[in-house]
């Protein structure tokens, strides 16, 4: 019998930076439809829903292949915790539908670039290493170890708490410092396990599937969109080369 793995894409109205940023066109598309087809195209995913609390929002996602059984309830319309929205989702399906799927994949509109192949390789890592949860990161360029805060004055401070000695010579050394990673935003699969008994999305046992910067880059900001509209006009441009080169 083949295994249900559910794809959940939170799509909420009530952005604050960039308003209606969740359905905002990058490339005459809304960003909402972005994850819809990625998970649509992969080879594990066997359902894609929206949780939004947006009936217009609901009405987009269905347009783009997803399943939207349920408006999102009001007092997880704001900015709550992604864990909160995803955990409702599984609850509401199983109560009312009796469906239940174990993994469950939560994509962000936010992270459009992520890929097919970005989905499948956090699937295909989930179940080969046993993970609780398996997740989006990239490489973080610029250390900690180099940050300061600053005060009114612009007095500078190390930010983990170096001294002036210990911020020259080897500490200046990129080369010993270990690499760093942050999550893209773009895939999170966790244990349903994990997300119903403990309440979270990331597990005991995280392991992080690596992708390029730009392909986990996140849209917070307006100049992040517009960041990620160039790298999306590039990436529409390299594939029509490829094409005319293979002729």
């Amino acid at each position: 019998m083949k295994r249900e793995i559910l794809c959940v894409i939170p799509a909420r109205s009530g952005s604050v930076r960039v308003k209606h940023k969740n359905i905002k066109p990058l490339m005459g598309r809304p960003l909402l439809s972005y994850p819809i087809l990625t998970a649509l195209k992969s080879r594990y995913v066997t359902r894609v829903i929206v949780s939004t609390d947006s009936p217009e929002y609901a009405r987009i996602a269905r347009k783009w292949g997803a399943e939207v059984p349920f408006l999102r309830p009001k007092e997880l319309a704001e900015d709550v915790p992604s864990e909160l929205v995803l955990r409702h989702a599984v609850e509401w399906l199983e109560e009312n539908e009796g469906y239940r799927a174990d993994p469950i994949v939560l994509m962000q509109c936010t992270t459009p670039l992520t890929s097919v192949e970005d989905l499948d390789g956090c699937i295909e890592m989930f179940f080969k290493t046993g993970a609780d949860t398996v997740i989006t990161v990239r490489e973080v360029k610029d250390n900690p170890r180099w940050m300061f805060w600053m005060t009114e004055e612009n007095r500078l401070h190390s930010y983990i708490g170096l001294s002036g000695e210990h911020l020259k010579g080897r500490w200046a050394d990129s080369k010993l410092h270990s690499k760093l990673y942050v999550p893209t935003g773009g895939v999170y699969i966790v244990k349903r396990s994990v997300l119903l008994e403990k309440g979270r999305i990331y597990g005991d046992d995280i392991r992080g599937y690596i992708v390029p910067v730009w392909r986990g880059w996140d849209i917070d900001e307006l100049e992040d969109f517009y960041i990620c509209q160039g790298l999306a006009f590039y990436l529409k441009g390299m594939e029509i080369f490829k094409k005319v080169k293979e002729r």
